[in-house]
């Protein structure tokens, strides 16, 4: 966990889209692992830009986590 924590907000279809602030967290991951929000099937973003669990976040950001939409068709 990073020494220099930050506070953000997130936005998640795991609870309904409600926005949660999550203090002290480095990285995307940090916030999944807080919220324990699983990460698979799951695209997320930092302030509308795609990111990764390992994106480094700003105080103040906000963090998306959506259900990937599933492709189908060989």
């Amino acid at each position: 966990m990073s020494s220099n924590g930050v506070n953000v907000q997130a936005i998640s279809y795991h609870n309904g889209g409600q926005v949660l602030d999550v203090e002290d967290v480095g990285t995307v991951a940090d916030v999944a692992q807080k919220l324990e929000l699983s990460m698979e099937n799951v695209v997320m973003s930092v302030n509308d830009t795609p990111a990764t669990a390992g994106t480094q976040l700003t105080n103040g950001a906000v963090v998306q986590f959506q259900k990937q939409s599933v492709k189908s068709g060989i």
